[in-house]
């Protein structure tokens, strides 16, 4: 493997970690018995005059490069400050790969696994949730996940480490998307060896079921309306859900909750022509952005049909992430998972965020096979998760947007179009 080369004595050398306290004792939970380490450092007094890893019989030391020997390494545990103490490690003369690594690195050297590195959208996410739960890949690959939101939030900003593990990856996974900013976050060939391939993921929010669901409009989310806690108000919020134009519009003609559920849910409101011309005019356009994505979505989503295929303009179901997955496989020549289509159903839903919900008239002229009656919606909320009916959910986000146009009376800011973060 490529990695193998910056570090084959890996378990012989005299290891100090690096990092705040929970990223290095998680650290330490994993890999205590596998590594020589000798201490850990620190820029924080508090750190030295406490001594939190005495349960691992190691000390605490202030960062000063006269502790450290020669042929000694530094692991840097901390994901979301790896590139602050990157810097530091480089101001004080430590060689990066030579002196010192992240811990991102450490299981492919340990066991020898190809290194896998994934960047993306949540449909990444979904396929190395699943192939993290697969023993055939685990124990073959390491596993490296980057979101797109981790390489560019200035707080949670992980792309430092993504260019450090990129050098030493053998597989790298990548969403193709149409975001501009996406695209200056995709590494080029010279940041990886000439063996390494290289996988991208046609995937662009497919929108096809959603027509109320305005795309490019970020809107209100529980984290907004937490903002507002001095106004003493009692409500429970959808969680980062994309705006209903449609229940929105209705709420601010003043309709009445009964008339709002009747109106949204009558099998009228959008014309089957309106209906199959959107989702075709969606299938168009994955067709026209995914020409130079090596795992194209268009022709799966068209033969599906009649198939409910995404949760949200972010997360997509089973049998897209499966699809995705065995494709993958075909071209690392390795066999299907061996994991049944129920496991993998659970194992998305537990990580999974908020459904956007149907309307009736599209789960009609689509044919969808969902009863109406039957289906319950994921929705997350601040307070925790919860299933709703179509008439609960309809009601429910009447009642939401009721409380942010209050808030907008009250405040004068405009809680229906703010854009999230």
């Amino acid at each position: 493997m490529n990695s193998k080369k910056m570090n084959e004595n890996i378990r012989e050398r005299d290891v100090w970690l690096y990092g705040a306290q929970d990223e290095v004792k998680a650290f330490l939970d994993k890999y205590k018995t596998e590594l020589k380490i000798c201490g850990v450092i620190t820029e924080y007094m508090d750190e030295v005059r406490v001594q939190p890893y005495k349960e691992w019989n190691l000390q605490a030391e202030l960062m000063n490069k006269n502790i450290f020997q020669e042929g000694q390494l530094i692991i840097v545990c901390h994901r979301n400050e790896f590139h602050v103490q990157r810097w530091r490690l480089l101001y004080l003369g430590f060689r990066e790969y030579e002196d010192f690594i992240s811990g991102s690195l450490i299981e492919s050297l340990l066991y020898n696994k190809n290194l896998m590195l994934c960047m993306g959208t949540h449909l990444i996410s979904q396929v190395c949730l699943l192939f993290q739960n697969c023993k055939e890949i685990t124990g073959k690959y390491s596993i490296v996940y980057y979101a797109e939101s981790d390489l560019m939030e200035p707080y949670r900003n992980q792309y430092a480490e993504y260019v450090h593990v990129a050098r030493y990856c053998d597989i790298y996974i990548r969403s193709d998307c149409e975001k501009e900013s996406f695209r200056l976050k995709v590494l080029n060939s010279k940041a990886f060896t000439e063996n390494c391939k290289v996988i991208t993921i046609a995937d662009y929010g497919f929108a096809g079921y959603f027509l109320q669901i305005e795309r490019n409009r970020d809107r209100i989310s529980d984290y907004l309306l937490r903002g507002y806690e001095r106004l003493n108000m009692s409500y429970e919020t959808v969680a980062c859900a994309r705006e209903d134009k449609e229940i929105l519009k209705l709420c601010k003609e003043g309709k009445s909750e009964e008339d709002i559920v009747q109106t949204v849910g009558d099998m009228k409101f959008y014309s089957q022509e309106c209906v199959n011309a959107y989702f075709d005019s969606e299938v168009e356009r994955f067709k026209r952005l995914e020409t130079n994505a090596d795992i194209k979505l268009s022709g799966f989503i068209e033969a599906n049909r009649g198939k409910l295929l995404c949760r949200n303009l972010n997360e997509w179901h089973e049998p897209v992430v499966s699809y995705v997955v065995d494709e993958i496989l075909k071209r690392l020549e390795l066999p299907s998972l061996n994991i049944g289509t129920q496991d993998r159903e659970r194992l998305l839903e537990d990580f999974c965020g908020s459904d956007i919900p149907v309307y009736p008239c599209v789960k009609e002229a689509l044919g969808l096979t969902e009863d109406i009656e039957e289906t319950k919606y994921r929705v997350v909320t601040y307070f925790g998760v919860r299933y709703m009916t179509w008439d609960e959910y309809v009601r429910y986000t009447v009642q939401y947007l009721r409380q942010a146009i209050d808030i907008m009376a009250f405040t004068g800011m405009d809680m229906t179009l703010e854009p999230v973060g």
